[in-house]
């Protein structure tokens, strides 16, 4: 009789049904491809992004200090506690891995300030001169990110300080002008982030260290003063890194028609296929104004992510849209819907996406927490 209901039971089982996996939506892979900007310090001040968490499935978001729109205001950050209050409340919003992204570098690009609380950082350029400050100040910048629930950092720069005039070498964002050095540096960046739980970002593909204006403030052409030298940390990190950060940057010897953000062949056909690069590309803020003076959102959003970028970065820095959210995923639905951006590109940047959130999980603890 024991040995009949054990048949009985496996033949029940076998009959079962499979769970089957939940089927995702277009919107949940749109809103996972955007990471934006908001206003609000606190659950009470920051109630429209929980909305774009909990009901858009927004992928994730980035953080400033202050407001450059409001002057003397502050945005996202006022002290320590206030932060890490901030942080578990997005966190525990969303259903999946949020990125919780900030410009962390050191130095004059830190959105955690001494004036407010947290460790003080050195620039890239002045904690590179020390290899024992330079290791110190990565476990700092690494360490602070971790306690207060920042799981992203857009860094390193991986620009080669080509021209000393250069706004990113002007601000002692560049390690050296030689990319041996540069990869070195930023090597050493990743490894201590990732020994925290943070993730890292390469920026600003395929190279700004020429360029002689500011692609936030315009136009930025470097077709005269761009090498193909200003690959190569890219080509050395290319498994390293979690995501590389495209630039506005102009140049015709890569492309005739677009700055790179919005071009296929720098995208697509240089990082992908030639370089071999296989993580999420990032889009630098579509804000800036190398992009927003030239082409509308419409247009932006859809060229980039044709051209072969996985997520879109909308800071809402140089201009502020509290509905932005819902604005780029009803251009993207609609593109989508009308075959002008192919639904194998959609899939493809919400699977690298899915497989960063999955390694993110693995990496939720410190693996060293020594020097």
């Amino acid at each position: 009789m024991y040995k009949i209901l054990i048949l009985m039971a496996l033949f029940v089982a076998s009959c079962s049904p499979e769970p089957t996996k939940p089927v995702v939506t277009l919107d949940q892979k749109i809103g996972a491809m955007l990471i934006v900007g908001f206003r609000g310090d606190s659950p009470r001040s920051a109630k429209h992004i929980a909305k774009q968490i909990q009901e858009n499935h927004l992928g994730g978001v980035i953080l400033f200090n202050s407001d450059p729109l409001v002057q003397g205001s502050q945005r996202n950050v006022k002290s320590p506690a206030q932060l890490m209050m901030l942080t578990r409340w997005l966190q525990g919003l969303s259903d999946q891995e949020l990125f919780i992204a900030i410009d962390q570098e050191g130095g004059k690009v830190s959105r955690l300030q001494k004036k407010h609380g947290f460790p003080d950082t050195l620039s890239a350029m002045e904690s590179y001169k020390d290899p024992v400050l330079f290791r110190k100040n990565n476990k700092v910048i690494a360490s602070t990110l971790h306690k207060y629930g920042i799981n992203l950092n857009f860094s390193p720069v991986v620009d080669l300080g080509v021209d000393s005039n250069n706004f990113i070498f002007a601000k002692e964002r560049i390690y050296s002008s030689e990319s041996i050095k540069v990869v070195d540096a930023a090597r050493k960046v990743i490894q201590a982030h990732h020994k925290y739980g943070v993730s890292t970002v390469l920026k600003h593909f395929p190279g700004h260290g020429s360029s002689k204006a500011d692609s936030h403030k315009g136009f930025a052409d470097v077709s005269s003063t761009w090498s193909r030298k200003e690959l190569t940390p890219y080509v050395q990190l290319k498994g390293e890194t979690d995501m590389i950060m495209t630039s506005h940057i102009y140049n015709n010897s890569l492309d005739h028609n677009y700055p790179a953000t919005l071009s296929a062949n720098i995208m697509t056909d240089l990082l992908r296929k030639e370089i071999g690069y296989e993580g999420i590309v990032i889009t630098d803020d579509l804000g800036m104004k190398a992009i927003s003076d030239h082409y509308t959102l419409y247009k932006s959003v859809t060229l980039a992510i044709n051209a072969g970028v996985d997520v879109l970065l909308l800071a809402n820095s140089i201009q502020y849209n509290e509905d932005v959210v819902e604005d780029v995923i009803g251009i993207i639905k609609k593109q989508v819907h009308a075959g002008r951006i192919p639904m194998s590109r959609i899939n493809e940047s919400y699977a690298r996406i899915q497989k960063l959130r999955a390694k993110m999980k693995n990496r939720s603890e410190p693996t060293e927490l020594g020097n």
